[in-house]
C-alpha cells in the first residue's frame, strides 16, 4: 500500500517552465514545498514560486545533489558527494 505524501512535505520538481508553474502552485496551495531544478535558468515560472529554485544544468551532478539535497563538500575545486539515503534516480 502506498502512503500518500504528508503536507508540509517538499515535492521536486525537475524543469522551471510553465507546466512546472502549475504544478508549484498546485502544491503550495495544498501546503506542500517546492525545490525547482531549471537546468540552468534563474527566475523560472516555477522558479519564483518555489521555496528554493537549483539554478544549475540537470547533468551538473552539484546542482543535482543539491537539488536531491545530498551533502556536497567541495575539497580542492572538486565536489565530493555524500548520500544520506539511497536515491534512486
Amino acid at each position: 500500500m502506498t502512503t500518500p505524501l504528508a503536507p508540509g512535505s517538499t515535492i521536486g520538481i525537475v524543469g522551471g517552465g510553465q507546466l512546472g508553474r502549475m504544478l508549484a502552485q498546485s502544491a503550495r496551495q495544498h501546503g506542500y514545498g517546492v525545490v525547482v531544478l531549471t537546468g540552468g535558468a534563474q527566475e523560472t515560472p516555477a522558479g519564483v514560486l518555489a521555496d528554493r529554485e537549483i539554478t544549475g544544468a540537470f547533468d551538473d551532478p552539484v546542482a543535482v545533489a543539491a537539488f536531491l539535497q545530498k551533502e556536497v563538500r567541495r575539497r580542492q575545486g572538486r565536489a565530493r558527494f555524500v548520500a544520506t539515503r539511497r536515491t534512486i534516480v
